[in-house]
């Protein structure tokens, strides 16, 4: 079960190193689809990001986010 949040995001993992690439969004459904423009925003910057890990996270209080919405 998923705790709810008032924000949720895209974020990206790449071993120890953590992020937040979009965001904020009211829903986690929203944030679940951003992920793969995520994934593509991530590789026009960086050609490792293929090897990164993406996925969501929530969070009460507003985040600033490496891409914007």
């Amino acid at each position: 079960m998923i705790t709810p949040h008032k924000y949720y995001y895209v974020t990206v993992i790449d071993g120890k190193r953590k992020g937040f690439l979009l965001g904020s969004y009211t829903t986690h459904e929203e944030a679940l689809k951003n992920i793969d423009r995520g994934r593509e925003l991530a590789l026009k910057h960086d050609e490792r990001a293929d090897f990164y890990a993406f996925g969501t996270a929530g969070s009460d209080v507003e985040i600033k986010t490496v891409f914007g919405k």
